[in-house]
This record gives C-alpha cells, structure tokens and sequence, in this order.
C-alpha cells in the first residue's frame, strides 16, 4: 500500500475506510478530536491496532496551539515504518488551518491524496493530485462531545494522583515556565518575565506600588497576572527527558506558593517527569469540556 494521506472534514467519516486498510500499515493519527485510540487532545501512532507513541497537542482544535501540533506530527512521522496512512483533522478553509495542512502535506510526500467526495478539498494546491473517496457522514456534534466525554471519564479512571514539584520540571504549552523567576525580598508571589511580559500568579490583589517595583525589577513593560485556579481542570502530560509522553492527567490544583501541581494522571506513581506539557483544553471532573484557555493566558 503507498504512503496514503487522507484529508479530514466535519461532515465525513474515515473511521471505516481506516479499519478496511490500515491493518497491515502504521496509521498516523493526527485529528486531535479523535477518540477512536484513547483521550483527545493529543495524536498518535498507531501499529497494528495499538498505540506505539503519542504526543499532546492539548486542545482539540488544532490551530489552537499549532506549533504543538506540528511539532508532534514531525515527531510521529518520523517514528512511522513502510508504507503508512496519515489521517489530518478536519480540514476547514481558515488561513492558519489552511496553511498548516498543506505545509504538512508537502512534508509528507504522500503517494495518495484522498479526499471527501462532496468536501472539494480536491480543488485545493495539494502536492499531488487528490482522489475524491465516498464517505459515510460523521456523527453528530453531540455524539462527538459524547464520546469525547467518555474518553474523559476512563482517563480519570485509570488515573492517580500525582504531586509535580515545579522547580524539578521543565514546563511546554503554557506563559508559566517560559521565562525567569522573579525572586526577590519585595516580590513574594510567583512572578517570572518572558519577552518583556512580567507573568504574576496570586490569589490575592496586588498594590499599585507592588506591580510598579516588580516591573521595574524585571525591566518589564507589560503585565500578566492570573490566579492559581486558572490551572484547575487543564489537561497535560508528563514527557522524558529526550521529549517522549508516558502519562496524560488533568490538573487539580495548583499551589504557587509550594511550587506544587497536584495532577491526576494515568502514569504510575511515583512518575519521573522531566517535562511538563500543559494544554488549552479544561475538562471536569464529570468529562465535560468547559472550553479551552487561550494559547500563552496562563
């Protein structure tokens, strides 16, 4: 079987078309919506109807954090054998989408474009020409947030709770983690600066002199402040050293003042996490998605 790329849409289904041709090949899985291998919010690598390798994009949408998702997509591409198929999200004509697909697909040198009959995604500047495939229709919306939800619920399940000390780790996908750490005797919360944005987390109302001293500590000219609650409910992961995933969690709390995230996760405990991925997706303890933080809020 070629190298196959087939291009998602939110009306259609390659569900089938994937069970009928992928068995023999490696399946790379890269609709961070989809919930047929486990959990959204990430993507993966699939082998002989296992997960092989996985890497979290931390929303379901993946123009909301594209980086994460490219970056994952290289990864898993790179880790694919012979002659495999690659599923893309559901394609719809948004500039940054648009573009990030078909800079994907160019990279992937597939020998196969299939595309949705009825989706004219063939009409598009595809590497190759694209092959139009008969698709049954996607389920519903609510069937989709259903099953996302259900996914949710077996994470939880499976999942212990895990206390990350912060100072050990290094953080991805979040504003917290990306700069240096402000620590000095007139500053007592957790304060770290990043391109000229001093990034404040505090459950308490700073004074206008405090913010004044602490920006000109930090030679800061703008400010960002959230409370430690903003964490609550955010799904991540733990990575290795060398990048690798080994366990998916939501948060539960976070306690600044100990440098402490208390994480319910599905790795075994105690976890030797190296890397901590946070994502924009917030789900609760009931499986509910409650809409996701923006890329850099917190």
């Amino acid at each position: 079987m070629p190298r196959t790329l087939l291009i998602g849409h939110p009306k259609y289904s390659w569900r089938e078309w994937v069970k009928a041709n992928t068995a023999k090949g490696d399946l790379v899985m890269l609709d961070p919506a989809n919930t047929d291998f486990g959990a959204p919010c990430r993507v993966c690598l699939i082998r002989a109807g296992k997960v092989i390798a996985w890497r979290l994009t931390g929303a379901i949408d993946p123009q909301r954090n594209p980086l994460a998702w490219m970056n994952a997509a290289y990864f898993l591409l790179s880790q694919a054998e012979g002659s495999f198929t690659v599923l893309f999200p559901a394609m719809r004509l948004s500039p940054v989408l648009r573009q990030m697909m078909l800079g994907m697909a160019q990279n992937i040198r597939a020998e196969r474009i299939l595309v949705p009959s009825g989706s004219r995604f063939e009409h598009q500047p595809w590497p190759i020409g694209a092959e139009v495939e008969e698709l049954p229709e996607a389920f519903p919306v609510m069937v989709q947030e259903a099953q996302r939800r259900a996914r949710w619920l077996e994470l939880f399940e499976r999942s212990t709770e895990h206390e990350v000390d912060l100072a050990k780790v290094g953080i991805e996908g979040a504003r917290m983690g990306s700069g240096w750490r402000l620590k000095h005797a007139d500053f007592s919360d957790w304060g770290e600066v990043s391109g000229g944005v001093l990034h404040v987390i505090t459950d308490r109302e700073l004074e206008e002199d405090e913010i004044a001293r602490a920006m000109n500590l930090t030679h800061s000219n703008r400010l960002s402040i959230v409370r430690p609650e903003a964490y609550e409910g955010l799904v991540c992961s733990f990575g290795r050293q060398e990048g690798e995933d080994f366990g998916m969690g939501i948060i539960q709390r976070f306690d600044p003042e100990q440098n402490v995230m208390t994480i319910q996760a599905d790795a075994v405990a105690p976890a030797p996490v190296h890397l901590l991925r946070i994502g924009q997706e917030r789900v609760d303890s009931n499986g509910r998605e409650t809409g996701p933080v923006g890329l850099w809020a917190v």
